[in-house]
């Protein structure tokens, strides 16, 4: 900066190159502040700044995490309708740092804008773009698209480089295309690319969404023997794909086991394990493993707590599931979705239904988005709680909430009913399954069956009628339910057989 002074008070003259020049050696050390101070002296000098100024002013801006500021520039370079052919590369630069910065900030109108906006002007999307790009649609969840970006950089065959694979096989494996993204893993020899760390964890991930410990396994030998030291994240992947085979034992072992190596579990390590655990309804495991987090001052969260929770339902110890909500509850972790949903299972295992509501209640004046699986577990808590009313009111309100009732609503609903034998009841909420397009299965028609077999159950053409609705609908009764039905039929003709005068002794 100071040198660009000192030639204007000794009247030589000083261009937008020289300009460029400051700027570009400021953003080889990230020196953003000196940038901005450039920038501006460029301006007070009367001097037009061009693609070359922006891209280097933005790049130091970048650098030093200044994303607003980047794009103020970039908006500005915009507008003052610069030569897109004569400083292509300079323009395609910038188009690059605010896709860049957009996606860090998860702005996706920046991100889009910016992709739309190069097409218009026909700049060329390079490996860069994209890369970013994909990275930002990975920030936003939205697969789909960083897919289609995928499939676009193969059509017009971009060079990829090692961080582009790494965001291309990053969105095919959580697109669950786990297949394609170990195949990019092996492309990448072939083209004198060396995978890094990220490359790999990857992978490892893919085999765990696959539930392939085994596979993930084999890619921490195939790192070790390139040199390349698997971290804590390659370690949790590995636990991820042991929970998903619900392989408790081996889950477990992998946390001493990166000890051994130095690598030192983290909370997400000890949650993948501790959900393991629950898997197989290993009750006293995941909560042993809760105390041990403790002792060693690893951070327990809400997820923690929810996979213990999880675990006692699993094993039927719902009492247990209670305790550990109010540990929960103790440390004043936020509850979410997920774990108001395993806590109103727990308030179905041992049939208290006003707990079950009073949690329903809270999410909603929490603005908690409450999902069918939390209405679900509520609906149970009230059926098994012997309270149908209850139960009604709820598959009611799930309506008002659109949220689509299912098949696992319907049939928790009818059992409501089947404890008092309120077949006319159970029958109404059938009658709305069917009406409103939901399967039935073999469940419901056993729900049903219990409420025929109650008190009030005198309708032996019930099933018949059952089945006549469901075709109304262009609904078809599966095997199971033909098998229930036809179960039913036979033990009403055997009961009147019974009951007929002269029919015994």
């Amino acid at each position: 900066m100071s040198l660009l002074v000192d030639m204007a008070r000794s009247h030589l003259e000083v261009t937008t190159i020289n300009y460029n020049t400051a700027l570009s050696a400021l953003r080889k050390v990230a020196r953003w502040q000196e940038a901005l101070l450039v920038t501006g002296h460029l301006r007070e000098r009367g001097l037009d700044p061009d693609w070359v100024t922006y891209s280097e002013a933005m790049g130091a801006l970048a650098f030093g995490d200044q994303t607003r500021s980047a794009l103020d520039l970039f908006r500005e370079a915009k507008r003052r309708r610069l030569d897109d052919v004569a400083d292509a590369r300079a323009a395609v630069a910038c188009f690059n740092i605010a896709i860049s910065v957009g996606a860090r900030d998860q702005n996706w109108y920046d991100v889009l804008g910016s992709l739309a906006d190069m097409r218009q002007r026909q700049l060329e999307l390079n490996v860069f773009t994209y890369t970013s790009a994909i990275s930002a649609c990975e920030r936003l969840d939205d697969w789909q698209a960083a897919l289609g970006l995928c499939a676009e950089m193969a059509e017009r065959a971009v060079e990829l480089d090692v961080r582009a694979y790494s965001a291309a096989m990053s969105a095919h494996a959580r697109c669950e295309l786990w297949q394609r993204a170990l195949e990019m893993l092996s492309d990448m020899a072939p083209r004198q690319l060396e995978p890094d760390l990220d490359c790999f964890n990857i992978a490892i991930d893919a085999h765990a969404l696959n539930a392939d410990p085994q596979g993930g396994v084999g890619l921490l030998r195939e790192m070790r023997a390139r040199q390349l030291e698997p971290d804590v994240v390659s370690h949790n992947s590995i636990i991820n794909a042991f929970e998903k085979r619900s392989l408790w034992e081996e889950a477990m072992g992998m946390l001493p086991h990166m000890r051994q190596l130095r690598l030192e579990p983290d909370s997400i390590s000890h949650n993948a394990a501790v959900s393991a655990c629950a898997q197989s309804a290993q009750v006293q495991k995941a909560l042993d493993m809760i105390s041990d987090m403790h002792e060693q001052q690893v951070e327990v969260n809400t997820k923690t707590y929810t996979a213990a929770i999880h675990a006692c339902n699993r094993g039927e110890k719902f009492p247990t599931a209670m305790n550990v909500l109010a540990s929960l509850r103790q440390l004043r972790l936020e509850l979410d979705v997920v774990a108001y949903g395993a806590a109103m299972s727990a308030c179905a295992g041992c049939s208290d239904w006003g707990k079950a509501l009073e949690l329903l209640q809270e999410m909603r004046q929490k603005q908690c988005r409450h999902g069918l699986v939390a209405y679900n577990a509520a609906l149970d808590a009230c059926a098994k709680g012997g309270r149908w009313q209850h139960a009604m009111s709820l598959l009611e309100e799930s309506h008002r909430q659109r949220l689509e009732p299912d098949a696992i609503s319907y049939n928790t609903a009818i059992s409501a009913f089947q404890a008092e034998g309120r077949w006319q009841g159970a029958q109404e909420v059938f009658s709305e399954m069917c009406m409103r397009r939901v399967v039935p299965d073999s469940v419901t028609f056993a729900n049903l069956q219990g409420c025929l077999e109650g008190p009030e159950g005198r309708s032996h053409s019930f099933f018949a009628r059952q089945m006549s609705l469901m075709g109304e609908q262009g609904l078809q009764p599966s095997k199971d339910m033909y098998s229930v039905a036809i179960s039913a039929t036979l033990r009403a003709a055997s009961s009147r057989t019974r009951g007929a005068p002269g029919a015994a002794g």
